[in-house]
């Protein structure tokens, strides 16, 4: 059974009604956004798991300062990170742009660099 997540607890799948495609509307009144079971990982976690960054704070802090943007916007840490998504991290002069090629909550050392491709 899905469950779904508002701010009031977990809802059922039969306590909820499609809006859109991709959102629903729960018991409680919320839209809640529902990206049909694809991967989805946050944008600080993934900059870490990919270590292009190396802490999840050091990552958290650079979308706080603006200094990490997807697709050309800049984003905060919770922003769900999706295949085929270009990211760009600026680090002091460094400019380095990325895309998204997979999507994972915790990959070993020697195959982190399998879940981005670098783009100049």
């Amino acid at each position: 059974m899905l469950q779904f997540f508002c701010l009031f607890g977990s809802c059922r799948v039969d306590e909820v009604y499609l809006l859109e495609w991709n959102t629903v509307k729960c018991s409680h009144n919320f839209e809640i956004y529902y990206d049909g079971g694809k991967a989805a990982v946050r944008i600080d976690k993934y900059l870490k798991v990919a270590r292009l960054i190396k802490r999840r704070a050091v990552a958290n802090e650079a979308c706080d300062q603006g200094r990490i943007t997807i697709n050309g916007r800049i984003v905060k840490a919770s922003y769900d990170v999706k295949e085929n998504d270009v990211i760009e991290i600026k680090m002091g002069e460094r400019l380095i742009k990325v895309q998204v090629t997979a999507i994972a909550e915790h990959v070993l050392k020697n195959d982190a660099s399998s879940l981005y491709r670098v783009i100049n």
